[in-house]
């Protein structure tokens, strides 16, 4: 007899709709050192967070917060971290309290 399984997508998406949990996932993915990781992790959380329907709600320019991340979006990221590396600080990614349930 075969397991039910839950596509691994689903549920991602459905544990990074939880502020907490999208900010533990953006700063593993930012610690792991890929920009390519970083970028999928945001996308990942756009995708959780519907950033389409809060663009179409709140009648923004299309494409203005959705649009595709790029490595050169990026690269000041990596940048500013380096730079707070050097100081012995981290960039890191937090929930807002007022937000978590």
């Amino acid at each position: 007899m075969k397991k039910a399984s839950v596509d691994y997508r689903e549920g991602l998406i459905a544990d990074l709709r939880n502020p907490v949990e999208a900010a533990a996932y953006i700063n593993a993915a930012f610690e792991d050192g890929s920009q390519e990781m970083l970028l999928l992790a945001l996308q990942d959380v756009a995708e959780a967070m519907e950033i389409n329907k809060l663009e179409n709600q709140a009648k923004l320019n299309e494409g203005r917060i959705d649009r595709p991340f790029s490595i050169e979006d990026s690269s000041i990221l990596y940048r500013l971290s380096d730079l707070l590396q050097r100081v012995g600080l981290k960039l890191a990614v937090e929930a807002k309290s007022s937000i978590v349930a």
